[in-house]
């Protein structure tokens, strides 16, 4: 899962700020933050590429659950208590495991 968090302030440039989460399994991967990220100001022209690169190269032969789209920021359990957005409130998209499969 992805968390995303964008402050942009047009009084105060000098405090914008964005933070990406990385979440495997209800567990914290990494962390980018980025002070003083450039707004988006070129419009949706950027596309996104799952599966595929832009070239249509390097494809993704696994299989992805269905998104959930939160329109929140998610922290690890152990910081929810500052905004109340635990990881762990978030309903898994993973079947649960079969014990005949391998």
């Amino acid at each position: 899962m992805i968390s995303t968090l964008f402050r942009f302030s047009p009084r105060n440039p000098h405090n914008n700020l964005s933070i990406i989460d990385l979440y495997l399994n209800g567990k914290l991967l990494n962390t980018v933050t980025l002070k003083l990220p450039l707004p988006n100001d070129q419009g949706y022209a950027n596309p996104t590429y799952i599966g595929v690169n832009a070239l249509g190269e390097e494809r993704f032969l696994g299989t992805l659950s269905r998104p959930v789209i939160l329109n929140e920021r998610v922290v690890p359990d152990e910081q929810s208590a500052l905004i109340g957005n635990g990881i762990s409130g978030v309903p898994s998209t993973c079947p649960a495991a079969v014990a005949h499969r391998p």
